[in-house]
């Protein structure tokens, strides 16, 4: 999974804004709106998922239909902040015990907890 924003940042809460499946690859991409250092969603971004990476969600139970992302609020962190907190993972989604250890490692990191955790991107 990729995402790419106006600002990088290593994790942010971003609002999934609209959807669009690539009828060749069928990739989807997701415009978001990223939360920004002062607080408010004005980061733009986007979200390239593979259809993998969708069915990894499904399957998960998360979601039903990859629609469903829309107007949620999604956590993005960047699989360089997960190798410094120690988590080694393969899957789009953190263990619940992973974020666990993600939302310590950011807390000390920054004073606003992680609210929402839904999607672990690079």
């Amino acid at each position: 999974m990729n995402c790419s924003f106006v600002k990088k940042q290593d994790i942010t809460e971003v609002i999934a804004l609209s959807m669009e499946q690539h009828e060749v690859t069928d990739n989807y991409v997701i415009k978001v709106m990223g939360k920004s250092a002062d607080g408010n969603y004005t980061n733009a971004g986007q979200l390239l998922l593979t259809e993998t990476e969708m069915n990894e969600l499904i399957a998960g139970q998360h979601i039903e239909n990859p629609m469903q992302l829309i107007g949620r609020k999604l956590a993005v962190v960047s699989n360089s902040i997960c190798k410094q907190a120690g988590i080694q993972h393969l899957n789009t989604m953190l263990a619940a015990g992973e974020w666990k250890t993600l939302q310590s490692y950011r807390n000390k990191l920054c004073d606003e907890p992680i609210e929402v955790v839904e999607l672990n991107l690079d």
